[in-house]
């Protein structure tokens, strides 16, 4: 009867103990759980604000592509006219020197290693 006893209390025990593991062992995955949720909602966010920020970084790039084309066509086209400019200077010159006129004191635009 005694080791019955003896049993019994160490069944109880064991069950007590085992209960309290299962208590322990929830309470672990469901905080588990919550931090692999946290986790993936910081991951999510993350992802989202990188993708936000590729696109912006992609539109900045099309328009600083798009600005260097439209400043190299511009200064192209400054140099065009600055061409131009000499050569109607040039010419009027010579059209007023054979009318016998004095030559106009012209001063010849200064290029800079910008323009070209």
């Amino acid at each position: 009867m005694e080791e019955r006893q003896k049993l019994s209390v160490a069944l109880q025990k064991a069950q007590d103990k085992y209960s309290r593991l299962q208590k322990q062992q929830l309470a672990e995955s469901n905080f588990q759980l919550k931090h692999s949720n946290d986790t993936e909602l910081r991951l999510h966010e993350k992802t989202r604000v990188l993708d936000e920020t590729t696109k912006a970084l992609h539109k900045l790039q099309r328009e600083y592509a798009d600005l260097g084309r439209r400043h190299g066509d511009i200064n192209s086209d400054y140099r065009g006219l600055l061409k131009i400019h000499s050569a109607l200077q040039v010419r009027h010159e010579r059209l007023s020197y054979a009318q016998g006129n004095p030559r106009p004191e012209f001063s010849l635009p200064q290029f800079s290693a910008a323009c070209v």
